[in-house]
């Protein structure tokens, strides 16, 4: 890698020597680099310092390739690799790399006439971010960027650009994860003093559960109390203003629940504290009836439960550094950026004690059954809405929960299963050799009992067909009349997709039906329809054509020697007498007539120890239809498939249902076509 850095740096024009070299070859060298200086175990092979890179080495390669990676950060076919390069070139000397890329950020930013500028250098300071925050001995000053850098990306932000708002997002969660940020107490007033949108409550929401995360104990000794204390208030005036029984509920409630319900993802230990404050709140608002704020009263019980009764880690920071420290001893700047010595994590993880079970155990007791029993004693008297709110919650519970609970196969827990049920066949029919097996066990039947349970036997498929046929018939009317809605069209298809049979002759007018629903006007319809045709063309194919021959037969006709193990000897593994089965040495029939009388194997273990006498195996062909053996199912089909109208507008259908460009292979429309195209060439 040396001689290459060489001889790159030492070409008159290296830009004819770049474009031969590969991308990845700067991740190459990049790593080769790390691994001459880094301490490895004594297996790996260390070169000798006269074959090792040199810091001349590489400042010369870090010079030659730059100029070049800077260039293609606005070519927007290549834009992605210069990103990467920059980011392994700013691993080897950011000081050459960090300061260029800012300079050409602050520059873009008053390019008016170039705005894709901005975006495409975003880009490429999200992947060298880490250089920008850290601190080595070599380069220390890209942190004096980091403030510029946060307050001048901020215009990025444009709604009206979303590829612009996108990069600048992603700009700013990486340098935020690098970084250590403060909380102030200012977040407090906040929280307490806007009830936002519901789509901006889930970023909020975020941000309550990595301050959660971050240090539980100051969050919930913050928050926890005024918002607690924020719910009773409203709650006080709930029986006078009817707001449990309220539909529309309440705004400012629904966002003290939301933010009641992140903070109860702190750490089982933490929240003993709030004990009785957490169960008061939970007293008065399980029976709020809005949707909204149910399901945030359900949510703050599963987040409870899981906080109290699960193993999870306390801490997920990635460096052992306690930022709690006075800034004399450890100041937080030291550590931006910082790469984790996974070696010395020192995790701890958080196991439930005595006191968080019993606090898990007693909000169990105490709200679970008591749903329960509502459930069994007013059910029926219960609305839908409150049905909803109780089961809500009790699924909720459940989940958090479960750790608690004993697993399955627990011996703890006995076998509640009482009876088992299977799925009756639409015609019932037993193999031979289940019938001889019962011979041997039973006692002889007269002639008599075997005629009446024959006779037994072919009423009830009669009759299991029968209904099988009026409930075809049924459903087929439903969609022949105008008087369904699509998504009842839809039901309705689709239970009579899945009741096709291959025993049983499918209705004529559900074929129809079927067909007309390839063209209808709603593109969900046309899908069922399309599974349901190809499903028919599968289950009205002729059946395949098997011949049984014994071995030797089938290895002289492919000009084979004699089998040397038949029957009773094994011997695995590879030899002279099964390598025609392999695709080694197949060679291509010519003829219709050799295709068909090749001898494909579907049995792949056919050979391989012994060989059976008698090989069963189908014919690479099938009967074919004609205009007087042909099926009216069939006829249906191939009138349909033959019809160029038809066949147009079902394309044209199909092509409209693919987005802008990006027309997809579909195998469903795929099977249709090729089995409806067998059907029309069997005339032939």
């Amino acid at each position: 890698w040396a001689q290459l850095i060489h001889d790159l740096h030492n070409k008159t024009s290296a830009l004819v020597a770049l474009p031969n070299c590969r991308m990845d070859a700067i991740g190459i060298i990049y790593r080769e680099f790390r691994s001459e200086r880094k301490v490895r175990p004594f297996w790996f092979f260390i070169p000798h310092e006269t074959y090792r890179l040199t810091e001349q080495d590489t400042i010369d390669f870090v010079n030659c390739i730059k100029e070049y990676a800077f260039i293609s950060i606005f070519n927007k076919d290549h834009n992605k690799e210069a990103a990467e390069a920059c980011q392994y070139l700013s691993m080897l000397l950011p000081e050459l790399i960090v300061p260029s890329l800012v300079e050409q950020l602050f520059s873009s930013l008053d390019n008016m006439t170039e705005p894709h500028r901005f975006t495409s250098i975003i880009i490429c300071l999200t992947r060298v971010a880490r250089q920008i925050v850290r601190q080595t001995p070599s380069y220390s000053e890209g942190q004096i960027y980091v403030l510029p850098l946060l307050m001048s990306v901020l215009p990025g932000i444009d709604l009206n650009d979303f590829q612009k708002i996108t990069v600048t997002l992603e700009f700013l969660d990486t340098i935020l994860k690098l970084i250590t940020c403060i909380i102030r107490e200012k977040i407090s007033d906040f929280l307490s003093g806007s009830f936002l949108s519901p789509k901006v409550r889930k970023l909020v929401a975020g941000l309550i559960r990595a301050l959660v995360k971050g240090n539980p104990i100051e969050t919930l000794k913050y928050f926890l109390p005024k918002t607690c204390e924020s719910i009773e208030n409203i709650m006080d005036h709930a029986d006078s203003s009817g707001l449990l029984i309220d539909h529309k509920g309440d705004i400012e409630l629904n966002w003290y629940l939301i933010l009641f319900a992140e903070f109860l993802r702190a750490r089982g230990d933490t929240l003993l504290i709030y004990k009785q404050m957490i169960m008061s709140i939970f007293h008065r608002c399980i029976y709020l009836i809005h949707k909204d704020s149910y399901e945030a009263v359900a949510s703050a019980a599963k987040h409870l439960l899981k906080s109290l009764s699960h193993v999870y880690p306390m801490e997920y920071q990635l460096t052992v550094e306690n930022f709690d420290e006075p800034f004399v001893n450890f100041l937080p700047i030291r550590a931006w950026g910082q790469a984790a010595d996974f070696d010395n994590l020192q995790i701890q993880f958080h196991i439930p004690n005595e006191n968080e079970i019993d606090f898990a155990c007693e909000f169990v007791e105490t709200f679970l059954y008591l749903e329960l029993r509502l459930l069994n004693e007013k059910c029926l008297k219960m609305s839908n809405n409150e049905r909803l709110r109780s089961l809500t919650f009790i699924h909720h519970i459940a989940i958090g929960c479960f750790r608690m609970v004993p697993h399955v196969d627990s011996e703890k827990l006995p076998n509640l299963i009482g009876k088992t049920f299977t799925t009756q066949a639409l015609i019932e029919n037993v193999n031979e050799k289940s019938i001889h097996a019962a011979a041997t066990l039973w006692q002889p039947l007269a002639l008599s009992e075997i005629e009446t349970g024959q006779q037994i036997h072919d009423e009830r498929n009669r009759a299991n067909v029968q209904s099988y046929n009026n409930l075809m018939e049924s459903l087929n009317l439903l969609l022949r009349k105008n008087t369904l809605t699509w998504k009842q069209q839809k039901i309705a298809i689709s239970l009579l997709y899945l009741l096709l049979q291959n025993r049983v002759p499918i209705p004529s007018s559900c074929i129809r039906i079927f067909m007309d629903f390839l063209v209808h006007d709603n593109i969900e319809l046309r899908k069922h329809a399309e599974k349901s045709i190809t499903a028919i063309c599968r289950l009205q194919k002729p059946p395949r054509i098997c011949m049984e021959k014994p071995i030797d037969e089938i290895l002289q006709n492919i000009g084979q020697s004699a089998p040397t193990l038949v029957g009773g000897d094994h011997q695995p593994g590879d030899r002279h007498d099964n390598v025609w089965v392999t695709i080694d040495g197949y060679k291509q029939p010519e003829t219709q007539t050799d295709w068909e009388q090749t001898c494909f194997l579907d049995k792949s273990f056919y050979g391989y120890y012994t060989w059976p006498n008698i090989i069963k195996y189908s014919m690479n062909k099938r009967e074919r239809y004609t205009a007087n053996n042909m099926p009216e199912q069939v006829a249906i089909l191939y009138e349909r498939f033959i019809d160029k109208n038809f066949i147009q507008r079902s394309i044209q259908l199909m092509v409209f249902d693919e987005e802008k460009n990006e027309i997809k292979f579909d195998k469903t429309r795929f099977l249709m076509f090729k089995v409806g195209k067998d059907k029309k060439s069997s005339l032939h």
